[in-house]
């Protein structure tokens, strides 16, 4: 998985591209292609890679091969319409640090459960499920694909984007792009933004008013309102769980999350064991010390 400082992509505008842009399913191929890996999407929350890893696919006739950020993988594929296939593959057993070693690991599992795929532009869905896929371009170091979705907070600078925070975030196309490659929020399903300093409204996915307090850096994190709710995403270690609490570990922070009892997702967090990796979507009110569980986007 590859997310180094120049070119790791923040792309869930890709998922607002329409059918017609796509290949149809009886004309798919992917013999001669090459393909290197930008995100994992999830349910409209976008995981980006390893810094300074790199992960990449190449389809012959009917071998598959490639890295998977540390180790080369090599196997077979079939397709069939729009139908993907892929393994088992193999791989070398080069050893790797821990955090590439789970990525990779959580790559090549991936790879196994695609079921189909869709071209946009240059840009390939392997897709898992209905919502879910890994997405890989062709040489998308050298483009920007305007109503594609390429954008990094560089191109979305470059592009004339609005500069907002403590200048570490950008808007364009309704999305907020970060410096340092935070996942981007979409402002469609927002009410309002905090920039980590200020207040904005949104409407129609659009920045509107804001409050005007003068800062330097974040006071708490960027997060979209939906109605009374701040929304943010975390990606994180499980610590310890209980059923109406989750200790997630993000960074050098341990998050306690609060958990509605006897829910469904008090079920889900119960049956996970310690040092289980999470992402998940939580909301928080400003009467609220602490953030409650929406819902477990994805874990491994």
């Amino acid at each position: 998985m590859k997310r180094c400082a120049t070119f790791a992509l923040s792309i869930m505008a890709l998922s607002a591209c329409t059918s017609a842009q796509s290949t149809p399913a009886p004309d798919l191929s992917l013999e001669g292609t090459e393909w290197s890996y930008i995100a994992t999407n999830l349910e409209d929350i976008w995981l980006e890679p390893v810094p300074n890893t790199e992960i990449t696919i190449k389809f012959t006739r009917d071998e598959v091969s490639g890295s998977a950020g540390c180790n080369q993988f090599f196997g077979q594929y079939e397709l069939v319409g729009d139908q993907l296939k892929i393994g088992p593959v193999g791989t070398t057993r080069m050893l790797c640090e821990d955090e590439i070693q789970h990525q990779e690991d959580v790559f090549l599992e991936n790879l196994a459960n695609v079921t189909s795929v869709e071209f946009v532009e240059q840009v390939a869905h392997f897709s898992m499920t209905e919502r879910t896929s890994l997405v890989f371009g062709r040489d998308f170091h050298k483009q920007i694909i305007d109503h594609g979705g390429l954008h990094t907070f560089e191109t979305c600078t470059a592009s004339g984007g609005e500069l907002i925070g403590p200048g570490n975030q950008c808007v364009i196309d309704q999305t907020v792009y970060f410096e340092d490659y935070r996942p981007q929020i979409s402002l469609n399903s927002c009410s309002g933004y905090f920039d980590g300093c200020n207040y904005l409204t949104v409407s129609g996915g659009s920045l509107g008013a804001t409050t005007l307090a003068a800062c330097f850096e974040e006071l708490d994190p960027p997060a979209c309102y939906e109605g009374d709710l701040r929304v943010s995403t975390y990606s994180g270690q499980v610590v310890e769980t209980s059923e109406d609490e989750l200790s997630l570990k993000v960074g050098d922070i341990v998050h306690s999350i609060l958990i509605a009892p006897g829910s469904e997702l008090s079920v889900q967090v119960r049956n996970l064991s310690a040092e289980t990796r999470l992402t998940v979507k939580v909301g928080q009110s400003d009467k609220d010390d602490r953030a409650t569980l929406l819902a477990i986007v994805d874990s491994y």
